[in-house]
């Protein structure tokens, strides 16, 4: 069903050449379920200038539901509402598509050969809107990649003062947080490593700029993000592979099902690891980690020896 904002209420209104799928011998090719609503000054604008089958395509692209937002279903149901018409869809469902993106009414991503939609003047409440009301999905999904880069890199180069003037001068404003942060901390209160700092705002800033669109095509970030961690622990495996092949240089006390763990700061100034941290850009506190659950998994009993000798 389609509806048309008032500025009391939202009332369902017959819909241009049986849109509202009761005219034309009963067209029920628009989801029943799919209610979408267009705001009278996205009306006023568009109605005038989409012909029908753009309308049509376009209002089957919005009925979509909440989160489904492949094109494959709607171009379907737009080819239907023509082949009721007697009309073969022909190349005009692609060229109205192109008609839609040409106006800047969507965005079509393709990702892994599947072409996503992208409502840009849908708002928060699902009105379709005049003008633009939302960020474009290509520009969340580089951010969300820059990111990913970007913490890899902080988190494998060694903490100082210099990295942390450089991260600053990329982001001004953690440098106020860093600073409000300091002055209200508890001096021996433990501080956040700065990847950890980074990643908190960078956050903070894509829910900012691009949360709307991110919760409307969460399943896409979703597999975005599992295939960056799968390609990560793909590194890290490697590296894993590369430091136990070294471990008796890595780890020169050891026993007969024991073996005993160097201090962090000792495995990560080695230049073995801080050579394999920089080519692969994992952090030497991941590899540590990792290095230790594989020998665990060797069946390795892991200890740690304190400066008086005492071993744990």
């Amino acid at each position: 069903m389609m509806s048309v904002e008032s500025e009391a209420t939202r009332a369902p209104v017959p819909a241009p050449d049986g849109i509202d799928g009761q005219e034309r011998g009963g067209d029920q090719s628009f989801p029943p379920e799919g209610a979408v609503t267009l705001g009278r000054d996205w009306c006023d604008r568009w109605l005038p200038r989409l012909d029908q089958v753009e309308l049509r395509l376009y209002l089957a692209l919005s009925a979509q539901p909440r989160g489904k937002t492949s094109c494959q279903e709607a171009n379907s149901t737009a080819a239907a509402w023509l082949a009721d018409r007697g009309e073969v869809a022909g190349g005009r469902i692609e060229e109205a598509l192109e008609s839609l993106q040409e106006r800047g009414l969507v965005e079509i991503v393709t990702i892994r050969e599947t072409r996503h939609v992208n409502l840009l003047h849908r708002d928060r409440a699902a009105v379709h809107r005049a003008e633009a009301m939302r960020s474009r999905l290509a520009d969340a999904l580089e951010f969300q990649e820059s990111v990913s880069s970007e913490l890899g890199e902080v988190a494998a180069r060694d903490e100082t003062p210099e990295l942390r003037d450089e991260v600053f001068a990329r982001h001004p404003d953690l440098r106020a947080e860093y600073d409000l942060q300091e002055s209200a901390a508890d001096v021996d209160a433990p501080r956040l490593r700065l990847w950890m700092e980074l990643s908190r705002h960078l956050m903070r800033v894509f829910e900012e700029r691009f949360g709307l669109v991110r919760d409307e095509h969460r399943e896409l970030f979703r597999d975005t993000v599992k295939r960056e961690l799968s390609e990560r622990m793909e590194k890290v495996e490697a590296i894993t592979s590369e430091l136990l092949a070294r471990r008796t240089t890595l780890f020169p006390e050891s026993g007969e099902g024991w073996i005993v763990m160097p201090r962090m700061a000792e495995f990560a100034s080695s230049t073995l690891v801080q050579g394999l941290a920089k080519r692969y850009g994992q952090g030497p506190e991941m590899l540590f980690v990792s290095l230790i659950e594989a020998l665990e998994q060797e069946g390795l009993v892991v200890v740690s020896c304190h400066d008086g000798g005492a071993m744990e």
